[in-house]
């Protein structure tokens, strides 16, 4: 259920409908950011069968509600000029939501890093 006035990002309420049938998906949960986030994840969605969320562009990761709670969280940049600390102020909401890990990937980290909870 959605709670406070802040919205769910993108393909989150179909998620958060998971955990409220008591539902915790067991893959990981794929999250797009840049450029082509959106289209990324709603491809990921219809063609894959692959639950995904998208961070609209040049939005901040504070301005939604991220039911991640508990899972693990792929992380991914689709491009469009993101900085390494933006990237990371996205990896530091999921874990503040409840993430177990998040691994991003990224042009701008390209071996990939994990981040748990401290």
């Amino acid at each position: 259920m959605q709670q406070g006035n802040k919205p769910y990002p993108p393909f989150g309420a179909i998620l958060n409908q998971y955990f409220e049938m008591g539902i915790t998906p067991t893959t990981s949960l794929w999250i797009f950011c840049g450029q082509t986030g959106y289209k990324d994840a709603k491809k990921m969605i219809s063609c894959l069968g692959q639950l995904s969320l998208a961070l609209p562009y040049k939005d901040h990761p504070a301005n939604y509600q991220w039911p991640v709670k508990g899972m693990k969280i792929v992380l991914y940049d689709t491009g469009g000029h993101h900085t390494l600390t933006y990237l990371l102020e996205i990896a530091t909401e999921l874990l503040k939501a409840g993430a177990k890990v998040v691994w991003l990937q990224s042009a701008l980290c390209p071996n990939g890093q994990y981040f748990t909870q401290p």
